[in-house]
């Protein structure tokens, strides 16, 4: 048992969803203002460029995305082979 900011009792359990909580209240706001610049700088990118190059940039940077991810996912691979043995 560990104590919160409160001064109540709490599990480790309820402290997670409490952090959980606080990361998507921050997170939720952040994806919906980005998703409105997104969408303000697509309708500018379009008037301004081909759509065919707007969609290979778009495989570009989702390429990139996938690249930047592949080392943390086989990491994770290892981790649960190693802990599964």
């Amino acid at each position: 048992m560990s104590e919160t900011m409160e001064g109540t009792k709490a599990s480790f359990g309820q402290l997670f969803q409490k952090f959980i909580r606080r990361v998507n209240g921050i997170l939720n706001p952040l994806f919906m203002g980005t998703m409105v610049i997104s969408m303000s700088a697509s309708g500018w990118l379009k008037t301004h460029m081909s759509i065919v190059y707007i969609y290979e940039v778009a495989a570009v940077l989702l390429a990139l995305g996938i690249l930047t991810l592949v080392p943390f996912m086989k990491k994770r691979r290892n981790e649960a082979t190693a802990e599964g043995m």
